[in-house]
């Protein structure tokens, strides 16, 4: 299993607004936790909330406790410059996701926020039809920023590895190429660019039973300049 990411996305405690702390269990904190659209009633198109995160008593197993939701994290799926990626298991459904972990420091603050921005301007955006990652919710605690994500088969160049790189036949081509266009097309209309394209960011939703279905891994994203 493999899930594509890139570009460091953490920050401070004041991220949407107001002052919200958050320390870690077994004292519980104040946590701020996201999902896409928010709720009526809450702060703006966000919400605050508690949570806390705690870690398993034998160092193996952690668990990510949102206000909404609970993850068991099973492994560690990949490792970047600035995080890693886990594979967790979310109580309320029973699903895989896949959980983006970051460190808490003052010097991605203005990266995170900067993501949480394209996060909420692509929160109208089908991913089913624009062929994008799904995003779940975010929430943090005082050392870790946790990015939550549907977790998708394999990408596209494992795929082509464990088939020792055969050409494609061109009818599968042409499926994976105007997906991505369609995603592609989808961000431009929010005026969002991809800066980082590559096989390792398309993502197979699930080859068995949806051959070739691929969606766009958030990679590096930014905004198209006027």
């Amino acid at each position: 299993m493999a899930w594509g990411f890139g570009g460091a996305r953490e920050a401070g405690a004041n991220l949407i607004g107001g002052d919200t702390s958050a320390v870690l269990f077994p004292p519980l904190g104040g946590l701020l936790c996201q999902q896409p659209g928010g709720r009526p009633g809450r702060q703006s198109q966000w919400y605050r909330g508690l949570g806390r995160a705690v870690s398993g008593s034998s160092g193996t197993m952690s668990t990510i406790q949102s206000e909404t939701d609970c993850y068991d994290i099973i492994e560690v799926l990949g490792k970047g410059t600035f995080g890693e990626v886990a594979k967790g298991w979310r109580r309320s459904t029973g699903e895989m996701v896949a959980i983006k972990i970051l460190k808490n420091d003052a010097y991605r603050n203005r990266i995170i926020k900067n993501e949480l921005k394209l996060l909420h301007c692509m929160r109208g955006l089908d991913p089913e039809e624009a062929h994008v990652i799904r995003f779940l919710e975010f929430c943090h605690d005082a050392l870790k920023f946790f990015l939550v994500f549907e977790l998708l088969e394999q990408n596209l160049f494992e795929f082509q590895k464990e088939n020792n790189f055969a050409p494609l036949p061109a009818r599968h081509i042409r499926t994976v190429t105007l997906q991505v266009l369609t995603a592609l097309a989808r961000l431009k209309e929010l005026a969002i660019i991809h800066a980082d394209l590559k096989p390792e960011n398309i993502m197979l939703v699930d080859q068995t039973r949806c051959p070739f279905r691929v969606k766009v891994s958030r990679g590096r994203l930014g905004w198209l300049r006027p």
